[in-house]
């Protein structure tokens, strides 16, 4: 996951999403540190999403929309419109879901309400989607692999007491015991963000599929919980086991969140 949120500031269009807009009206609507950039499109079907991503960023928008296409007979996902690429970058066009995602100010009233919102949302996420039928995987071992050639001080540093003091050694140690998996198909990116919301608090859809693949629970869960805390503040993670209906396993939640910084 890169840290995401609203343009901090107008910039140049990409040369291939000028061309798509075509004089259009749009609105640039979020951006990420990796330098992808979302822009609200009006047009003849009630406004489209077109997300660009540049050359060389790692989120590959391709993978995006194949798992979008396979998700949508089973739950709530975007349409996919049309996907593309230059050597300046790639770019995903999806119909819009007609709902804020859960990080809006409308949903800040009531946090906990919303972190339950939140936990019920992904439940239904991993009730819908079939494992047997799933083609990806993102599991734990294929995970710790990356990690292992991704881990460095830079890396260790951005992990929680006690873990940012281990040695890179003990880290690969402690993720190559991997708790027991009870797998369903993860969302991937699970953080608060990608879920949108209606005014009720009712999951309508997510979004920012490109890592969709059949993984244990506890990889979704453990940053979804985390996303709560970073969006909303502290005190806020029980909510989203309670409306997820699971109880904390610290073990699973723990791990995860260790392996999500490190790969």
């Amino acid at each position: 996951m890169h840290l995401t949120g609203p343009p901090q500031q107008d910039r140049p269009l990409p040369i291939a999403v000028a061309r798509w807009l075509d004089g259009r009206p749009f609105t640039e609507v979020w951006t990420n540190e990796a330098g992808g950039r979302t822009f609200k499109v009006d047009d003849a079907r009630g406004g489209v999403h077109l997300k660009w991503n540049p050359t060389g960023s790692s989120e590959d928008l391709e993978a995006e929309a194949a798992r979008m296409l396979w998700a949508s007979p089973y739950t709530a996902v975007p349409e996919v419109v049309s996907v593309g690429g230059d050597g300046e970058g790639s770019w995903l066009c999806t119909t819009t879901i007609d709902a804020p995602n859960a990080v809006d100010p409308i949903f800040h009233d009531d946090p906990a309400r919303t972190a339950r919102a939140l936990g019920q949302g992904l439940r239904q996420f991993h009730d819908a989607l079939p494992v047997e039928g799933c083609p990806w995987s993102w599991s734990a071992y294929n995970r710790v692999e990356q990690a292992r050639s991704l881990i460095d001080e830079a890396s260790i540093a951005t992990l929680e007491e006690p873990f940012s003091s281990w040695s890179a050694t003990e880290l690969i140690g402690y993720l190559e015991d991997i708790p027991a998996i009870d797998r369903v198909v993860c969302q991937g990116d699970p953080c608060a963000p990608n879920t949108l919301l209606d005014p009720s608090r009712r999951c309508v859809g997510h979004v920012d599929l490109a890592r969709l693949g059949v993984a244990d629970r506890w990889a979704d869960l453990s940053v979804m919980a985390w996303s709560v805390e970073w969006n909303f503040g502290p005190g806020f993670e029980l909510e989203v086991y309670a409306g997820y209906g699971i109880a904390l396993e610290e073990r699973r939640r723990d791990y995860y969140r260790v392996l999500w910084r490190l790969s």
